[in-house]
């Protein structure tokens, strides 16, 4: 019975966190193409861990329930540490093989902008969003220009070709 009420417990309280993570996206990011792709992307590792989980406590639970304390807990930890490993190896795959990111400063008092002869509003706080960056070796970046209707003329480079500058002309 303890052991039910604490799974019980566990259950509540994952579902309390996946929420309170999503209010305080929500809040800080508010709601938008950003929130919504960062959502998108946590849905497949979510539907995995759901699929394994599910899928497991058909098997471990009833193996599980004939093993003495000890065992349970050392095979309870390796498992829970099996899955970490695994999903923190899928994100930092995921983190350095994206292409760009998104660049935000935050407001640190309430303030107006001008632009063009329009007043713009900042309240302190807010997130303001300033660039998109993206990554692009200088073939698929003339590709993309060539597409748009343009033809390189120059391109300047560091050594390592990890940054450039592009000087293209409208065909």
């Amino acid at each position: 019975m303890k052991q039910t009420i604490t799974l019980a417990l566990l259950a509540g309280a994952n579902i309390l966190v996946t929420l309170a993570f999503q209010w305080v996206v929500i809040v800080q990011l508010g709601v938008g193409i950003e929130t919504d792709a960062l959502f998108a992307g946590m849905a497949v590792p979510q539907l995995i861990l759901s699929v394994v989980s599910s899928s497991l406590t058909h098997v471990l639970v009833p193996l599980l329930a004939v093993e003495n304390e000890l065992t349970v807990r050392r095979n309870s930890w390796g498992f829970f540490l099996g899955i970490s490993a695994v999903f923190t190896i899928l994100a930092l795959v995921l983190f350095l093989t994206a292409n760009g990111h998104l660049i935000y400063i935050r407001s640190l008092a309430n303030q107006e902008a001008w632009i063009a002869g329009t007043s713009i509003l900042f309240a302190k706080g807010e997130l303001i969003h300033t660039e998109y960056s993206y990554k692009y070796s200088i073939l698929e970046f003339r590709a993309l220009a060539a597409r748009a209707g343009f033809h390189p003329i120059r391109t300047w480079t560091d050594p390592g070709e990890l940054f450039s500058v592009h000087y293209f002309q409208l065909r």
